[in-house]
């Protein structure tokens, strides 16, 4: 795919910290491009600090801040699905999904409970419920607090959810027992 813009970067990175500061969390799946992006990377953690695992999958994170979670199979060797991560982060107590990925992938597949707000450079020729001004990366942060806003006050559904683009699996390998 795509590699993440750097602007776009930077703004998920102001709003890890924006987040953090305020007693909030932000949860990265630890396949996240992000942890492997020194621009984010820059913009979240102190100096030379490496990104870990700091919680299980779809355990509850304890603290604000940033927090990584687990997200392996249960041979510990090959990632999960973007289904089986965004149940993971759900599980994990989030109350939104931000997610963006290359125009080219394809729609961002959404969660039942959970809204997905699916992200994209308004020049990228998609659908997006947040389309930021490719032209203004310092509007950014601003313009998707306020579709965040929008969801939480029940103004804005997601595109996923309003299209039925939504999935839910339940992983099976030591997760969960049924």
């Amino acid at each position: 795919g795509a590699p993440l813009p750097e602007a776009l970067s930077v703004c998920f990175g102001q709003l890890v910290h924006l987040l953090a500061r305020g007693g909030g969390q932000a949860v990265l799946p630890e396949g996240s491009p992000l942890l492997r992006d020194a621009t984010f990377l820059e913009t979240t953690l102190a100096w030379g600090e490496r990104p870990r695992a700091t919680t299980r999958y779809g355990e509850r994170c304890v603290g604000p801040g940033l927090h990584v979670m687990e997200a392996h199979d249960a041979s510990g060797k090959r990632p999960m699905s973007w289904v089986e991560t965004t149940v993971g982060l759900c599980g994990a107590g989030l109350h939104a999904v931000v997610a963006w990925r290359p125009a080219v992938c394809g729609a961002v597949t959404g969660h039942p409970m959970v809204p997905v707000l699916s992200v994209q450079l308004d020049d990228a020729g998609v659908a997006a419920d947040v389309l930021l001004p490719a032209a203004r990366p310092h509007e950014w942060l601003q313009v998707l607090l306020g579709q965040l806003a929008a969801v939480a006050g029940g103004e804005l559904t997601p595109i996923a959810l309003r299209s039925g683009n939504v999935d839910f699996q339940i992983p099976r390998g030591g997760a969960v027992s049924l």
